[in-house]
């Protein structure tokens, strides 16, 4: 088994403590990442929902279908319930006049606003 190195070193300890810090930092960069693709992706899927009028097309069971082939295609993913696709559908038709926009705020902003932009939408929706 190994030991943990008990160095009284304090440029050691202090060093170690920056890089729990670090890590932890880019832990939640990782996470806000994530959940601004995973945004986007519902976004996205919401708006393919709207511009194909899928429901007109492929009739009343079409979110429990969709679910059920999305589900059986990533057995792995969490997310693809019926009612977290009508979510996806219901979101992007609320705020797809601000979406339309984003791509101006982003490059406006240099992606380092990124984050906020994805949680004032969020605020917003509740």
């Amino acid at each position: 088994m190994s030991k943990s190195i008990n160095i009284l070193d304090k440029e050691y300890v202090q060093w170690v403590k920056s890089l729990v810090e670090h890590y932890r930092q880019s832990q939640i960069k990782a996470a806000v990442k994530v959940n601004t693709v995973q945004l986007l992706f519902n976004l996205s899927l919401g708006k393919e929902i709207a511009e194909r009028q899928a429901e007109n097309i492929y009739g009343s069971k079409f979110y429990a279908i969709l679910s059920k082939d999305l589900k059986r295609n990533l057995p792995d993913v969490e997310g693809l319930s019926e009612s977290n696709i009508r979510y996806c559908k219901r979101f992007y038709l609320l705020y797809k006049d601000v979406i339309e926009n984003l791509p101006q705020l982003v490059e406006i902003s240099d992606m380092r606003n990124l984050p906020q932009v994805v949680e004032k939408l969020c605020r917003a929706k509740q």
